[in-house]
């Protein structure tokens, strides 16, 4: 069957550590003019779609909000089959978009903790108030489980470092919406409405994009840029179906994959 979809990374896909990869932005014009569905399935969750999209084509990539999926829209979807009440450890911006659709109710107790970018939380105060609701009872969300990531200025702790502290101190196991997770690849699945086996899933980042494409039934390109510069595969680890140099090799490979 051939190919009709992609599901592509940003971060160390199309830009790392601050600068755009070369013949990234000619590989999207490409693929678009050669009629592929694309959708840009990214763990970044310290911004929204929109937030980010503006960013994106401020730097003249060209890549709209609508076209963008990231975890905090699938833990909006999930939290829609509940009526929660939410302690939020997130950006503001991110905070304000989720009480905007669950305002919250002060006189109720908390349902769910969020946690998504800690880069701008409020120090230990606002662990610990996680950690107490969670004691509580609350459900635990994550929006992905990186441990770290690269900008500009050298490696960061991500979500996922959190989300391991607070799992560690409350013995509560989180929920993650984010990849790798068969639940948020079978969503944007349902966004571009093709099979798995129309679509590949493209991505430096061993742990997600290729451990979430093996996980979903979908073909696999593992990218050495980003994270993929440094990351080795193991015997026991799924196997991408394809490794390019960059995503500037991907219309070529794709051409020559449908015939």
């Amino acid at each position: 069957m051939p190919i009709r979809g992609c599901l592509i990374d940003l971060d160390g896909t199309i830009y790392s550590a601050g600068t755009i990869i070369e013949g990234a932005v000619a590989a999207i014009e490409q693929l678009r003019a050669t009629g592929y569905q694309l959708l840009f399935l990214t763990n970044t969750d310290s911004q929204l779609p929109a937030t980010l999209a503006a960013k994106l084509q401020a730097r003249h990539i060209p890549i709209q909000a609508h076209e963008i999926m990231n975890p905090l829209q699938a833990i909006a979807e999930y939290l829609s089959n509940h009526k929660p009440n939410l302690y939020i450890l997130a950006p503001q911006a991110v905070k304000t978009w989720f009480e905007q659709q669950y305002p919250p109710q002060p006189d109720q107790p908390i349902s769910h903790v969020v946690l998504a970018h800690c880069g701008e939380v409020d120090g230990y105060n606002s662990l610990n108030l996680a950690f107490r609701q969670l004691l509580h009872g609350a459900e635990f969300l994550v929006s992905q489980p990186g441990r770290n990531y690269l900008s500009n200025t050298g490696l960061n702790l991500d979500t996922g470092a959190f989300a391991a502290l607070l799992e560690y101190a409350s013995q509560t196991k989180p929920t993650i919406l984010g990849k790798p997770t068969k639940a948020f690849f079978e969503q944007a699945l349902h966004a571009l409405q093709l099979s798995a086996e129309e679509v590949v899933v493209v991505g430096d980042d061993l742990t997600t994009d290729i451990v979430g494409a093996a996980n979903s039934g979908m073909a696999s390109v593992w990218l050495r840029t980003g994270k993929g510069h440094d990351q080795q595969l193991t015997a026991d680890s799924p196997q991408p179906t394809w490794t390019l140099a960059s995503i500037a090799e991907l219309p070529a490979l794709l051409a020559e994959f449908n015939g």
